[in-house]
């Protein structure tokens, strides 16, 4: 599932097997987007880049998760690599012209097996999260805001349980 501007609310049902390449491999949200997961949700078995089950990739947006039903599981954020852009601009006699190419590539280690944000809020009143795993960091949720300039909310109450997930790279050498 993938939102632009836009309200997604899942009420019940399961989101499995998905892949993607690089955002979101069950549900990616962007710019200005809401997501909110009510009812009896499992969002299991997916991959990507980052955020194995859901990803927040660009630009404020808020996200919630309402119940003691959902479960966020054994989804894998496996790493992807991210285009280094060029943008040459001549200006010559009044014409501007944009040239944009591609300077190679960096790889970006996967963050967040079962959730990924980059900017905004997540809200989490209930539900598991649990048996994810990222080969870069937050096996269970990872909040980065390194890409993007902006603040990022985490608010959890309730019955959570975030338990067993795995981050194989714990950062400490940086």
């Amino acid at each position: 599932v993938y939102a632009n501007n836009a309200t997604f609310t899942f009420n019940g049902g399961t989101l499995s097997g998905n892949k993607a390449r690089r955002y979101g491999g069950a549900i990616n949200i962007n710019e200005g987007s809401t997501m909110i997961l009510n009812g009896t949700c499992t969002i299991s078995g997916n991959q990507a880049g980052h955020g194995g089950g859901i990803s927040q990739e660009a630009g404020a947006c808020n996200m919630e998760l309402s119940s003691e039903g959902i479960t966020i599981q054994n989804n894998t954020a496996i790493g992807c690599y991210e285009e280094k852009k060029e943008i040459q601009v001549i200006d010559g006699n009044n014409v501007v012209v944009y040239v944009e190419s591609t300077k190679g590539y960096d790889y970006s280690e996967g963050n967040g097996g079962g959730l990924f944000i980059e900017k905004g809020t997540l809200t989490i009143s209930g539900g598991k999260i649990t048996g994810n795993k990222a080969n870069g960091s937050g096996g269970g949720i990872a909040l980065r805001s390194e890409r993007l300039s902006g603040d990022i909310t985490l608010n959890v109450s309730g019955n959570v349980e975030i338990a067993n997930n795995i981050a194989n790279n714990d950062r400490s050498d940086e």
